[in-house]
């Protein structure tokens, strides 16, 4: 939105998608091209109306979906393993939804053997290279060989996260 033309397009577009009118004022208005002086909270209706141009029901629905939204970029929590903190031998269980629970057994140099799995497509016997596991993330397996298949590699708790616990 650089020049007044774009905010006259802008407002064009819109009423053609909603079949409801927004000035090019108050559009110059809500971007800040009039300056601070200018700029004042926009009316209900108008955030509505933005907010249906946008794909949106409503801006209450907007709003809610912003909630949805999750950050790309975020710090790791504290409640992590690091593999090369393990000794050889180490087992660690990790638990997802619904009800899935596998143990593993720690090979060295980030390599994992699969000991115990319930409710699981891993098997005993699988092995998979990782370097952290990170508690309420997804797991990432690299480089799986499951059933002595080529290596592939596998995401456990995608949507919400696996625990872990060191036995």
């Amino acid at each position: 939105m650089k020049t007044p033309r774009d905010f006259d397009f802008l407002s064009m577009h819109i009423f053609n998608r909603t079949k409801s009118y927004v000035s090019p004022i108050t559009l110059k208005r809500f971007w800040g091209y009039l300056g601070d002086k200018y700029k004042k909270t926009p009316y209900r209706s108008t955030l509505n109306i933005l907010a249906q141009y946008a794909g949106y029901v409503s801006y209450e629905a907007f709003i809610d979906n912003q909630k949805d939204i999750t950050s790309q970029s975020d710090f790791l929590p504290n409640n992590c393993l690091q593999a090369s903190s393990l000794k050889t031998g180490d087992k660690v269980q990790l638990m997802w939804h619904p009800d899935r629970c596998v143990t593993i057994e720690y090979q060295g140099k980030n390599l994992f053997k699969i000991t115990e799995s319930l409710n699981s497509k891993l098997c005993k016997g699988d092995t998979f290279i990782c370097g952290y596991i990170i508690d309420g993330e997804p797991l990432h397996l690299h480089c799986l060989i499951h059933n002595g298949e080529l290596p592939t590699n596998y995401v456990c708790g995608r949507v919400d996260g696996i625990k872990f616990k060191l036995l």
